[in-house]
């Protein structure tokens, strides 16, 4: 097994750190979505019940 540098070391904390950010951005986009679908699922609710259905 070949011993691992500094180098190596910060080069596979960089990929890790950027694939997190990436990680990251994808959750608060679902939770964007997720969010906006309940608020959808709401208004829609509220205008069923408001037309007597």
């Amino acid at each position: 097994m070949a011993k691992h540098t500094a180098q190596d070391e910060l080069e596979r904390l960089t990929r890790d750190a950027i694939n997190a950010k990436a990680k990251l951005k994808a959750i608060k986009k679902d939770q964007r979505k997720a969010k906006r679908a309940a608020k959808l699922a709401e208004r829609a609710w509220i205008e069923a019940v408001e037309g007597g259905l």
